[in-house]
């Protein structure tokens, strides 16, 4: 379930992605028709236009390795939900993937990793069946067990009637080398129990880390760059009208190049 769960949020992370480059390389083309136009007034060189060009070139680049890494996992999410060999065009649905980034911090994390993660609780079961197998052994050591009543009749005709206890002396089984094996069992149980819950709490703090640094840079980005290069992005979407001079088209370049991290948002 877990493995499902992340791997619908890189989707939806790379639909998102598509999506802004897409917007990304229609900036780039507006910047190139705004060159263009410079260009024949005598306003603008061959090579501004050139350059926006293989800014262009450069992004398609880049959309392209988007779309190749949203088709991968589009093909592993049909594998995880068993549908490995049905077609892998198909949208997620991105709303099912919005997470409050404040309500995780460091401490909830390690709890979720000690509570959801499917390999930590295989190795708990594993203890508890070992353990529950050496108190069977322990209870063991008495083979033979029986309990009842008793009628017998003596020389002078009386009855006697009472319980009768019958245990079996454990003269040279008393169990131990079973007790021996299930207690080893236990303990083998119990260490890789250990190990796998300390591999988990350090995964998911490292997760947290990059999860926290990742916040961190969006909000950077959302309050700074991404206001900053929508206002350029904005003029240079006006550089016709701007006076003769203005390089605005290398303007929106550079705000087409901001503008698709900015939006990113975090996987």
């Amino acid at each position: 379930m877990a493995e499902v769960k992340s791997t619908h949020t890189r989707i939806a992370f790379g639909q998102n992605a598509l999506t802004l480059s897409d917007d990304n390389v229609a900036t780039i083309q507006r910047s190139i028709d705004s060159l263009d136009a410079r260009v024949r007034g005598g306003e603008g060189t061959p090579l501004d236009v050139n350059r926006a060009k293989q800014q262009q070139a450069k992004a398609q680049a880049e959309r392209s390795l988007v779309v190749r890494d949203l088709a991968k996992e589009r093909r592993r999410m049909l594998e995880l939900i068993g549908f490995a060999g049905e077609g892998a065009e198909w949208t997620a649905d991105v709303s099912a993937t919005v997470v409050s980034a404040t309500s995780i911090d460091e401490p909830a994390a390690i709890a979720l990793a000690a509570s959801q993660r499917l390999d930590v609780a295989a190795a708990r079961s594993i203890v508890e069946a070992q353990q529950a197998d050496l108190s069977v052994e322990e209870r063991s050591r008495l083979k033979d067990f029986g309990l009842g009543a008793d009628f017998e009749r003596d020389v002078d005709g009386k009855k006697t009637i009472g319980p009768v206890l019958e245990v079996g002396i454990p003269i040279f089984d008393t169990n131990a080398a079973q007790i021996a094996k299930a207690g080893s069992l236990a303990r083998v149980a119990l260490a890789s129990y250990e190990a796998v819950s300390q591999r988990a709490v350090r995964e998911a703090r490292v997760a947290w880390v990059e999860f926290d640094s990742a916040s961190r840079l969006a909000g950077q980005y959302r309050t700074t760059v991404l206001a900053i290069s929508e206002r350029n992005l904005t003029l240079a979407e006006a550089a016709p009208q701007v006076r003769p001079g203005r390089r605005d088209g290398a303007a929106g370049l550079t705000a087409g190049a901001y503008r698709r991290p900015a939006h990113v948002e975090r996987p």
